[in-house]
């Protein structure tokens, strides 16, 4: 698969110190299959943040994710938010805007395990990272307001999504960058929206990521 993340594997470096929390922790009746929902939170308060990560546990794959910055007095929004390669975190970025805003970033990973199936199989079988495709691009055009979709590929069933908005891209006007505005699964049809399609309206080039 390809990296969609250049500093992800720095930032979770095996001797940085974690503080990791594990939130919820669920065993289907089946007694196969458990999930598991992790929380990271920044050390310090910054403007800007850059692939902070939630990790599962070693013997889980992360399957989907979230983040939280600040909402006033100025406010933060995300610009990424999406799985590592390996399915070992969930990775997240926020910025403030025009106004400077220093706030603490708490990132949240959702985890999977299945009993007698090896995490490596796991991450091949469940995460696949996609990225949309725009006039032979790998990213939306470039503008104010674009609004970008990816489609998990045939066979496979959308279980979560993710998007990164490029918004330091030398091609972008505004040194302020841009804010991603919201990330959401459609339902079937006909057009563009094809079954497994999710669309991610983002202000700034972009780029969506999925796990199926």
């Amino acid at each position: 698969m390809s990296s969609l993340q250049p500093h992800g594997s720095d930032l979770l470096a095996p001797d940085r110190a974690r503080r990791d929390v594990e939130l919820f922790c669920h065993r289907d009746a089946s007694g196969l299959i458990t999930t598991a929902v992790f929380r990271h939170r920044a050390d310090q308060d910054q403007q800007h943040f850059t692939d902070l990560g939630a990790k599962v546990d070693s013997d889980i794959v992360a399957i989907g994710g979230d983040a939280s910055a600040v909402n006033s007095p100025h406010g933060a929004l995300l610009t990424t938010s999406y799985p590592t390669d390996d399915g070992s975190a969930w990775l997240a970025s926020p910025k403030d805007h025009n106004i400077p805003e220093l706030h603490r970033l708490t990132a949240f990973a959702i985890g999977m395990k299945i009993e007698g199936v090896s995490r490596e199989r796991l991450v091949e079988e469940l995460l696949t990272v996609v990225r949309s495709r725009s006039r032979s691009r790998s990213r939306s055009r470039s503008a104010a307001h674009p609004y970008v979709s990816a489609r998990v590929p045939h066979g496979k069933t959308l279980i979560g999504g993710g998007f990164r908005v490029n918004w330091q891209d030398p091609r972008c006007a505004d040194a302020n960058g841009n804010l991603a505005t919201a990330s959401f699964p459609v339902r079937a049809a006909p057009g563009p929206c094809a079954p497994g399609t999710t669309r991610f309206p983002a202000p700034a080039p972009s780029t969506p990521s999925r796990s199926a």
